[in-house]
């Protein structure tokens, strides 16, 4: 992490080329690639006027995510089964709101971000059903990542999470990407306040929307071994020094019945895997 986002756009496509892989011309890395370098390969200087600035705005999302994945993980001890996720990382519209059905680019994304976070802070994560499983003081702990782009979606996404959980054994949490669900035109925030202000606002809005879901998602968990839903979302942000930078932010729901001796494991987790969380780069320095 810390590089120019040219550099780690360059790191990702590298990094992907690695694994025997092609970004494809046309594809939404190679498009985010030839948005911030010139023809001669140095870095572009982006203004807002630039009719490509969108691209780089989303490279923050996409190519920020991507950097500290490949940042975190082996790629030489896992490329088995990186190599299968990959490919369906790279074939996706260059802006989200582009695809209004299928998005398996950055359903796939969604979780590659969760796995490198679990791995950062300590939580032996590895690629098994329901997607990823963690080892914590012996203790199994299931993961499945859900992403959605309709807050319609949400409770039946988590029962079918809650459900691949309970047969996949142990106890688990559900994590769902709600980014566009939350931003479905995909607006940039430009907020004139604090990171903490931001954060509480966001933080306010979220809760107002899932009071409306709350009972429904207690339902849908119930009984299904599940410690908690943890919602993820990633703001696009001018802040106040006028740099464009991402912000990531979640959300946790516990479930309200929960095995007594597995609370302990739940606040392990969590604080294990938010402190693992990276220093997103900036577009602008």
């Amino acid at each position: 992490m810390g590089r120019l986002l040219s550099e780690a756009a360059k790191f990702v496509v590298n990094s992907i080329a690695s694994l025997g892989l092609n970004v494809q011309s046309g594809s939404r890395f190679d498009l985010m690639y030839k948005t911030l370098h010139n023809p001669d390969g140095t870095s572009r200087d982006i203004k807002p006027d630039d009719p490509n600035f969108g691209v780089a705005c989303e490279a923050l999302r996409d190519i920020t995510q991507l950097e500290y994945f490949f940042d975190v993980v082996d790629l030489s001890i896992e490329s088995r089964e990186l190599r299968s996720k990959v490919i369906r990382l790279i074939n996706d519209t260059v802006l989200p709101q582009g695809s209004t059905t299928q998005s398996p680019g950055r359903d796939v994304q969604a979780e590659l971000f969760v796995f490198a976070a679990c791995r950062k802070a300590g939580l032996n994560p590895t690629f098994q059903e329901p997607d990823i499983v963690c080892l914590l003081d012996h203790q199994k702990i299931a993961v499945a990542v859900k992403r959605i782009k309709n807050l319609k979606q949400l409770v039946k996404r988590i029962r079918e999470g809650a459900s691949q959980i309970k047969k996949a054994g142990g106890c688990g949490i559900v994590f769902v990407d709600v980014v566009i669900a939350m931003n479905p035109r995909n607006y940039r925030a430009i907020a004139r306040e604090s990171d903490v202000v931001f954060g509480l606002k966001w933080m306010c809005l979220l809760r107002k929307v899932i009071n409306g879901y709350h009972d429904l998602i207690q339902k849908s968990i119930k009984g299904k071994n599940v410690l908690a839903v943890i919602l993820h979302d990633h703001w696009i942000r001018m802040d106040l020094n006028k740099h464009w930078g991402l912000e990531t932010m979640t959300y946790r729901i516990p479930a309200k019945e929960i095995d007594s001796s597995l609370l302990s494991y739940l606040d392990i987790f969590s604080k294990k895997y938010l402190s693992a969380f990276p220093n997103l780069t900036k577009l602008t320095k």
